[in-house]
């Protein structure tokens, strides 16, 4: 059985593109506050997540340059890569070796540098989470299969391909709300329907805008957990599941069904109901549309006009991506889904500023975080309570 583990350190740096620092850099600047806020002696291990590292860099052993210059060169460093979740993947890693009794405390780094790359081979790095072998021969791309994937959605429900707009317009509007953006502003849903065709029916604001990042947090066993922290957040589940890779080979496109299979495990009797908030992957607007649906949040087919009504909004029985998520905050490829968990960390901890959700402030308080890798090949879900 695994003993209780819990979040207890955050840091993250803004989204931006910079051009002066390396990968390596990113992760020594978030990285770094934390090992001065904790003895040296007291972290076990290290969990890198830099899935760019090696194509972008060149580098392949980004986690042992990592301990090294943070100074745990002698600290076991493990290296995670599960493409753009590879953050969440990070995680999980770190939470099982604490709660396995193989490390008191684990420092969990995920790094993001794309600005060192034109704009078509950022667009690349999404490319090389599809099936290169059977899906890019036939000149597919990721934005095409995600434009695919909306227009049979927007077929089989009867909805309008303005429709779409109103996720962008939600997640805009609670990062713009919560501090944390890129945005001059929040974009209406009528806004983003006039914005440039990338792959119809979605447009260029439907696809989260791929930033340089970095985001590090300190899992330790409870106990510790809250020596070290005033508010810690305890990991109350995990759950992983896997999909076919080829979209076109499973049995219902539109159903996430590693999405669904993580989240159900993750969860298990509870369930998703009375959720104090729910963080989802966004990298793209049908991805998290599906996640949503195909975890049960909202029938198939209805979270679009459930959006439009309101639902996930600041204030709305159910905030979803209260800080934006990563078409609000950035895009961090592979930092996104520790991102989700630094969220949780900050909610449940009463930390979350002017983007506080109310109802995770409450004692016994449970959130949801669910990191999609790809179109869905591979799915991390985390569940989180505030203790009571």
């Amino acid at each position: 059985m695994m003993r209780p583990v819990s979040l207890a350190l955050e840091n993250a740096l803004a989204p931006e593109h910079d051009w002066r620092r390396s990968a390596a850099d990113l992760a020594i600047e978030v990285a770094g506050p934390l090992c001065q806020r904790v003895p040296p002696d007291l972290i076990d291990a290290l969990f890198v997540a830099a899935p760019a590292a090696l194509l972008v860099d060149g580098q392949a052993a980004q986690g042992a340059v990592v301990a090294d210059r943070l100074g745990l060169a002698v600290v076991p460093c493990y290296q995670l890569e599960a493409g753009d979740a590879s953050g969440a993947a990070a995680l999980h890693a770190a939470v099982a070796q604490v709660g396995a009794g193989l490390a008191r405390a684990a420092l969990v780094v995920a790094v993001s540098k794309v600005s060192d790359r034109s704009e078509r081979e950022r667009a690349a790095l999404c490319d090389s989470l599809i099936d290169r072998e059977v899906e890019a021969p036939l000149g597919l791309t990721y934005q095409a299969l995600c434009g695919l994937l909306a227009d049979l959605y927007l077929v089989r429900h009867k909805l309008k391909p303005g429709d779409l707009a109103h996720v962008v317009a939600k997640n805009a509007a609670n990062a713009v709300a919560g501090g944390e953006t890129f945005l001059p502003h929040a974009p209406s849903a009528i806004e983003v329907r006039r914005d440039i065709p990338v792959a119809p029916p979605l447009v260029r604001s439907d696809f989260a805008p791929l930033f340089d990042t970095a985001t590090a947090l300190l899992v330790a066993e409870a106990p510790l957990a809250r020596e070290l922290a005033a508010a810690p957040v305890e990991i109350a589940g995990l759950g992983a599941a896997g999909d076919l890779t080829v979209v076109a080979d499973r049995p219902d496109p539109l159903r996430l069904e590693a999405a669904a299979r993580a989240a159900s495990k993750a969860t298990g009797a509870r369930g998703i109901d009375g959720l104090a908030f729910l963080e989802v992957s966004s990298a793209c607007s049908i991805l998290e549309l599906l996640a949503v649906e195909s975890i049960g949040v909202t029938a198939p087919g209805t979270a679009t006009g459930r959006y439009k009504d309101g639902l996930g909004r600041a204030g709305s029985p159910l905030c979803i991506n209260p800080g934006g998520g990563a078409q609000g905050r950035g895009f961090g490829f592979g930092a996104s889904g520790l991102e989700q968990a630094r969220e949780a960390l900050l909610q449940l901890g009463a930390g979350a500023g002017k983007r506080q959700v109310a109802a995770a402030s409450q004692p016994g308080a449970c959130a949801l975080s669910l990191c999609l890798a790809g179109l869905g090949s591979q799915a991390f879900a985390t569940l989180y309570r505030r203790p009571a």
